[in-house]
């Protein structure tokens, strides 16, 4: 696609397999750069019944390119990855829809805000 590494982009992310001898290729949302090559990222999934928190990406949500099927973002699932596990990119939200998102993730930190 010849997408660089940003907020917003889609990329497919190499997971390694419980007993770590090989590798399967996974989806996720570049949220954030961490710094030193490392990226905050969130699942992506094709599974609607997950969870209650997962919200619908259609081929409407990207600014450009187009999704082999109806996938799920999960707002409960992120992560910090090394840009190492980031195979490619395949495509980047709209700005309205990424904002959404990411208010969806903040929105489930902020809810386990400790009263002061």
């Amino acid at each position: 696609m010849g997408f660089s590494l940003e907020a917003s982009t889609v990329v497919i992310a190499r997971f390694p397999y419980s007993d770590l001898t090989k590798w399967t290729n996974r989806p996720v949302l570049v949220l954030a750069n961490a710094g030193l090559d490392d990226w905050v990222l969130g699942q992506i999934t094709t599974n609607p019944e997950i969870d209650d928190f997962a919200i619908e990406l259609t081929n409407d949500s990207l600014a450009d390119c187009s999704l082999n099927t109806v996938s799920y973002y999960r707002p409960n699932k992120i992560f910090t990855g090394n840009g190492r596990i980031i195979d490619r990119a395949v495509a980047r939200l709209k700005p309205a829809v990424f904002n959404h998102l990411l208010d969806a993730t903040i929105d489930i930190l902020n809810h386990n805000r400790m009263k002061q």
